[in-house]
């Protein structure tokens, strides 16, 4: 039998987002040295809370029409504020973990974490660290 390596609750992920540095340079946060790099420390969420955080319904969309339509509401801010540990490398913004990160404000490469990290702990992105 193969032997295989499982991914633990409290892995390390670093997001795959574009940063643009002092110099007006883009660079993706992966191809930076590791100790200038965003690192998230995440606890991966069980089936139960996978299933919270999607919270899918149907909906009828109106009286008349019989045409029933499933929405979606993911509930970003509480998934990452439970399940985002420590993160490392944002220290310079007042950020240390998923409830600093979600009080912060928005920007876009605070958003594009916010989605990979969503997507790494309910396990619908599979990320290779090695990129």
């Amino acid at each position: 039998m193969a032997k295989f390596k499982l991914t633990t609750a409290h892995d390390f992920f670093i997001p795959p987002v574009d940063l643009v540095l002092e110099d007006g340079k883009t660079v993706n946060n992966r191809d930076l040295e590791e100790a200038d790099q965003i690192k998230l420390r995440v606890r991966l969420a069980n089936q139960a809370e996978i299933n919270e955080y999607l919270c899918f319904y149907t909906v009828q969309s109106s009286k008349r029409n019989s045409e029933i339509k499933q929405k979606a509401d993911y509930q970003y801010g509480k998934c990452i504020r439970k399940h985002v540990e420590d993160i490392k490398g944002l220290e310079d913004f007042g950020i240390a973990n998923g409830q600093d990160l979600m009080a912060h404000e928005p920007c876009k490469e605070f958003n594009a974490i916010i989605q990979h990290a969503f997507n790494y702990i309910i396990g619908v992105e599979d990320i290779d660290e090695k990129k």
